[in-house]
């Protein structure tokens, strides 16, 4: 789900910048969640756009994922 795709990629985000993934590896795993982000945010009716969304499920604190 959305929500999920949102923490891992906060999360892949903090991996990459604490060192304990190279770029390119950062790359490709952004991309693949970046798509399945993109394709799920198409499926969810009436979907009021990623700051709502954020503001909805309490992400603010996800800077890297927004």
């Amino acid at each position: 789900n959305l929500y999920s795709l949102v923490k891992t990629i906060e999360y892949l985000y903090w991996a990459f910048t604490s060192g304990k993934i190279e770029g390119k590896v950062y790359d490709s795993e952004f991309q693949e969640l970046f798509n399945s982000f993109k394709m799920c945010m198409n499926t969810i009716p009436n979907f009021q756009g990623v700051d709502q969304f954020f503001q909805t499920y309490q992400l603010d604190h996800c800077f890297s994922a927004k």
